[in-house]
């Protein structure tokens, strides 16, 4: 008879992410999670399969709960400008709790594992494309309520962002880069009346699509 299995493996799950977060995809070995969720590694091997399958089944897992829970629905926010902000003067307070999950992991598999990864590569890409669009409707919202410029391009700002967004994950306990963070949103974004001011700003160049190959 199976040996029955100590441990829920939703809650196992969780907390072989808090791993992964904290130490890397790398650095991050099947001994070291099993000693932090308390279990051996031969449950954990029978529950999960091998680190790559733990890793994407955590990621998956995040990911979507930050698609459902965590990200806020920009293109339908009363106030969409301050909406934007608050992406950088509140998820990345550390300690806060507000640090989307999804973030991190994304991050850490775009440095460590999309180059090599095209099952990796193909959900980091989907996902980045989901916060991007979210971005850029934040903006053409704020447009047409009066709170951005219409002379910004929603795009362009939009990618800019994303990768500020992205970025700012890599420097989470900096807590001056994450003011400076929050600033840049705001002079990307500007008023009608202070863009009118200062004439059009510098155009960000497209970031290049991550690659499998």
């Amino acid at each position: 008879m199976p040996r029955t299995k100590t441990f829920d493996p939703e809650w196992a799950l969780t907390k072989a992410m808090e791993v992964f977060r904290a130490r890397g995809y790398g650095s991050t070995h099947m001994g070291k999670i099993a000693e932090h969720i308390g279990v051996s590694r031969s449950s954990l091997y029978a529950t999960f399969g091998d680190k790559r399958t733990l890793f994407l089944s955590g990621l998956r897992r995040d990911a979507q709960a930050y698609r459902t829970e965590g990200m806020p629905d920009l293109g339908t926010s009363a106030a969409p400008r301050k909406a934007i902000i608050d992406l950088f003067e509140s998820t990345f307070v550390e300690g806060g709790g507000a640090t989307p999950p999804a973030g991190i992991l994304l991050i850490r598999a775009a440095l460590e594992l999309v180059p090599n990864d095209p099952e990796v590569s193909a959900l980091v890409q989907d996902e980045v494309a989901v916060l991007e669009q979210n971005i850029r409707r934040g903006i053409e919202r704020a447009q047409t309520v009066g709170e951005i410029d219409s002379d910004v391009d929603a795009a362009q700002a939009a990618w800019a962002l994303l990768g500020l967004f992205l970025g700012t994950h890599l420097l989470l306990r900096s807590k001056p880069v994450l003011h400076a963070a929050a600033r840049q949103v705001e002079a990307l974004l500007p008023p009608p009346q202070e863009s009118r001011r200062r004439g059009p700003g510098p155009v960000s160049p497209r970031p290049p699509k991550l690659s499998s190959e």
